[in-house]
């Protein structure tokens, strides 16, 4: 299964985009443009010329679930927010308890979080139920759009295995957020320029391309740029690696 954008032109600055998001795959996107191709697949932007397809039928914005930190709730109790979002999705109320049920428990919270004063949840228990509210739903395509920022290392952990389960049953994941957290979790990567898509590829070959990242006006992930400069400034040949612990490994190979 996957997300086609073909000629996709936009009246900002987009100019005949065209890209694949694959399923099975966590995609991750970055760069100048990448709000504006995120607002035209969320339906925000409805200004661009093009086709977006999935396994080329035309995507419906119910196919699309947009994930964004807000830790704004619209009701006063946990449960009435969850019931307002099952009002909205149409799905059947057993089927949309049974998935909340589920995120819950993943997260960490028992059955009396549901009768929980949204007033008095943390700004991260918010989060965390908007979160849930764009997981339960029968979309084929989900965006995370910075999400980690509020989340502790527990909970980011969490979502890091919630989103590859997303990926393992099929689903197009994309996600938009730091280069260093990307290099982390995805396995392709697109970035996107002034005009439309500038490159794109597996993530572990973009990662440790410090020169072409550079000269696309892009920060390398931090493991990357201190490999690069031992390799560049001190002739040392390390190899690139995600985890700090391995850098270290290595660099005592070499003294």
């Amino acid at each position: 299964m996957v997300l086609t954008f073909s000629d996709i032109t936009n009246e900002k600055s987009i100019k005949h985009l065209s890209c694949d998001f694959k399923a099975s795959f966590i995609n991750g996107v970055i760069g100048k443009r990448a709000d504006e191709l995120i607002a035209i697949l969320n339906g925000e932007d409805r200004s661009y010329s093009g086709t977006i397809t999935f396994d080329e039928d035309t995507l419906v914005n119910r196919e699309v679930s947009y994930i964004k930190i807000d830790d704004y709730l619209y009701t006063r109790r946990v449960k009435d927010d969850f019931r307002l979002m099952n009002e909205y999705l149409r799905i059947e109320r057993g089927e949309i308890s049974s998935r909340v049920d589920k995120y819950l428990d993943l997260f960490g919270f028992d059955f009396n979080f549901y009768n929980r004063i949204c007033n008095t949840l943390s700004r991260t228990e918010r989060c965390i139920v908007n979160i849930i509210k764009g997981l339960v739903t029968d979309a084929k395509v989900i965006i995370f759009d910075e999400v980690f920022s509020e989340l502790d290392y527990k909970n980011s952990k969490i979502l890091k295995n919630i989103i590859n389960n997303l990926r393992i049953n099929g689903k197009v994941v994309i996600v938009r957020d730091d280069i260093n957290l990307l290099q982390l979790i995805a396995n392709e990567i697109i970035i996107i320029g002034d005009d439309g898509m500038i490159v794109s590829g597996l993530i572990n070959d973009i990662c440790v391309d410090v020169e072409l990242l550079n000269s696309i006006n892009i920060t390398a992930p931090h493991l990357s740029n201190i490999t690069h400069k031992a390799r560049i400034d001190k002739g040392i040949k390390l190899s690139y690696h995600k985890d700090v612990r391995d850098i270290i490994k290595d660099i005592y190979k070499h003294v």
